[in-house]
């Protein structure tokens, strides 16, 4: 029985090696295009991976949002995320409706969260929906209040980011596993039993649990590797 190790074996060299890891590459590409297809999915599917993170995040200044009437922010900020609105545009959005939500009543409770003086925030919020002008004390404390929302949306918008591509990788290294276990199979012409406890099955899990990883630098790898080769070379004929 064959496998990965009859491959190299018999290669003839660097143009052999760089075509499987090509060829791995490519499941890992297909596999990650496949977890991407599941955004289709009702509801956004994966895509749903990570706004959980951003409620978390926003929950000092979520009282924000029960002020702002009919319309849900907790929605907007939700659409947006799922359909992959930029990062920059989305954190604008979620900082506009932290502003219009932004009243004289729930201001105490989201300055002390934020470590703002409870009553300058709260005559601020008093003031920007009178229209009368800001004092100095406004001014400043508004400009911190405006410092620490961004903070924190920097913060839940990177974490959910991380935790979706870390949950996408995830699942596309389980597709790549389970194509290339049933690719092992169909190409082994084993019956399911001995293929189970064959080389192939270990091989094939192999294949798929790198693919993912390497499919991003597959290029930058091979072209590496055939520089090295034709170094290699350069130094034989010259010795």
């Amino acid at each position: 029985m064959g496998g990965l190790s009859d491959i190299l074996s018999q290669s003839n060299g660097i143009t052999n090696i760089a075509a499987i890891i090509s060829a791995v590459a490519a499941l890992g590409t297909a596999a990650a295009g496949l977890v991407d297809t599941l955004k289709t999915l009702p509801g956004g599917g994966v895509s749903n991976i990570g706004f959980g993170t951003i409620r978390k995040c926003l929950h000092p200044v979520a009282k924000a949002f029960d002020a702002i009437g009919e319309v849900d922010p907790w929605n907007t900020l939700h659409a947006n995320w799922i359909n992959g609105v930029a990062e920059a545009q989305q954190k604008a959005v979620a900082k506009s409706l932290i502003h219009l939500g932004l009243t004289p009543k729930n201001a105490p409770h989201m300055a002390r969260a934020l470590g703002i003086d409870p009553a300058v925030l709260s005559q601020t919020a008093a003031s920007i929906a009178s229209g009368t002008a800001l004092t100095t004390q406004q001014t400043n404390a508004l400009g911190r209040f405006d410092t620490m929302v961004g903070a924190i949306l920097d913060a839940g918008y990177e974490k959910a980011d991380q935790k979706y591509r870390n949950f996408a990788k995830l699942c596309a290294a389980g597709v790549a596993m389970i194509l290339a276990v049933i690719a092992g199979y169909v190409l082994s012409g084993d019956a399911p039993g001995e293929y189970f406890k064959s080389s192939y099955l270990i091989q094939a899990v192999l294949v798929g649990l790198i693919s993912t990883p390497l499919a991003p630098v597959a290029k930058d790898l091979t072209s590496s590797l055939q520089a090295a080769a034709n170094a290699m070379n350069t130094v034989k004929k010259a010795g």
